[in-house]
């Protein structure tokens, strides 16, 4: 049963405070419980979990594991572990099982992909029981999660001990070097599979009628929008909604009807191109996004985990305003076009695009949290206007790139070539030929 957001925030002030601590204090309980409780039953109580693992082992019973929560995690690692099924890269005799908690995300994955697993659930009862045989006995699970911070113990159960009321947790982590190579292996596993696609595949992955009722029109061509306010992981500045305008514009004459997704607040500057707001809709959900992917004919999408959904579900789209410049860090379809963020020094002066390559592959991964821009040595400079118009048509109406441009974008895949050989998504031709002097 769904709550009218609205009937919340009207209630009394004491009823609505009260209700925010007993929200506030679960969610804590819950993550002191994984983060200390769990871990330290496992460890120094590990008897009394023993005989259980030996029988899980016995029935041939396989843990999924370490795959994240956020949207850009869960996407891609469960796109991970169905493309190993596929090209048989785990033992496809194991029976593999996937716990979840109760959450909005993990709740739509088990709905619509539960029959790839022996048996899924996104049950907080089960997870809670389940959970310190998960994080002790890695011989009966299979690491799925490619964040670099790691939900089970290490080898020697010298865990990571989260103080209470912390809400990024973890019990430990990789090092850069091994995080960068799991990033690199996803990137070789979809360069062996390009034509698979695992996700458009699940239960219930066509549009309900909740959703094609919202809609209330036609269809048959939308185009999703999505812009980034905020600045994190790859956002070095929050985007400026007039830059999106002439791109919009565009989109609509050549027909297509346009979609605001996400959950950012849609900028009121997007009024004027009468964009049905999904994002701010009491009907927005995880499930009813996988479904918006599915049925969109194209995205355009800030540097964020929600352009995962256009990448793996095999939709073209417009990816704008990371300041990732390695290819095995953001997107890997074909049918992806860049148009990155820019990195400024504080004299005015752009980073060459090796020098911004090497300033990610140099930066330390964050104790509290994902990577984040090194703001007070830098500004970023995001796409402008006329680069995400170029982009967008060259979504729409792809052609043969020029020799300029395709010379360009060779000498710019160059640049990292370790890692760009695996991926097929390409920087904007117009970007390049109007910043080659940053080759």
């Amino acid at each position: 049963m769904k709550i009218d957001k609205s009937i919340v925030y009207n209630l009394p002030r004491p009823v609505y405070v009260f209700l925010k601590f007993l929200r506030d204090f679960f969610s804590n309980a819950q993550i002191y419980y994984e983060a200390r409780i769990a871990p330290f039953l496992t460890v120094y109580a590990g008897w009394v979990f023993w005989p259980v693992y030996k029988l899980l082992a016995a029935l041939n019973i396989y843990f999924v594991a370490n795959i994240g929560e956020a949207t850009g995690h869960i996407v891609t690692e469960l796109d991970s572990f169905f493309r190993k099924q596929k090209l048989n890269k785990i033992d496809n005799n194991k029976r593999y099982v996937w716990i979840r908690k109760n959450t909005p995300l993990s709740k739509a994955c088990v709905q619509m992909y539960r029959h790839k697993f022996w048996f899924a659930s996104s049950s907080t009862f089960i997870y809670n029981l389940l959970f310190p045989l998960i994080i002790r006995y890695k011989s009966i699970t299979l690491d799925c999660g490619y964040g670099g911070y790691k939900w089970q113990l290490p080898d020697g159960l010298n865990y990571n001990k989260t103080k209470y009321g912390q809400k990024f947790w973890y019990l430990y982590k990789l090092s850069k070097t091994e995080r960068d190579r799991d990033y690199m292996e996803y990137a070789k596993l979809r360069f062996n599979s390009q034509e698979y696609f695992p996700l458009s595949e699940g239960k219930h992955i066509n549009a309900d009628n909740e959703l094609i009722g919202f809609l209330s029109g036609g269809v048959e061509k939308l185009a999703l929008i999505h812009i980034k306010d905020q600045r994190v992981n790859g956002t070095a500045e929050p985007t400026s909604p007039a830059t999106y305008g002439k791109a919009l514009q565009y989109l609509i004459d050549q027909g297509y009807r346009l979609v605001f997704v996400g959950r950012e607040k849609m900028p009121d500057e997007f009024l004027r191109y009468k964009i049905v707001n999904y994002a701010n809709s009491g009907i927005a959900t995880f499930k009813h996004d996988i479904q918006l992917f599915m049925m969109a004919k194209l995205a355009i999408t800030g540097g964020s985990g929600i352009s995962w959904l256009a990448d793996c579900l095999d939709k073209p789209y417009l990816y704008l305003n990371s300041w990732f410049l390695n290819y095995n860090f953001q997107s890997h379809s074909k049918r992806c076009i860049i148009v990155p963020a820019l990195v400024q020094k504080y004299s005015g002066e752009l980073l060459k695009f090796s020098e911004q390559i090497d300033l990610y592959k140099n930066l330390l991964l964050s104790s509290e949290g994902p990577d984040a821009f090194p703001e007070g040595q830098y500004k970023g400079r995001n796409a402008s206007d006329d680069e995400i118009l170029a982009g967008a048509q060259e979504l729409i109406a792809p052609k043969e790139p020029s020799s300029q441009s395709s010379l360009l974008q060779e000498r710019f895949r160059k640049l990292d070539v370790d890692s760009m050989f695996w991926v097929s998504s390409r920087i904007s031709g117009y970007f390049l030929q109007k910043y080659a002097g940053l080759l």
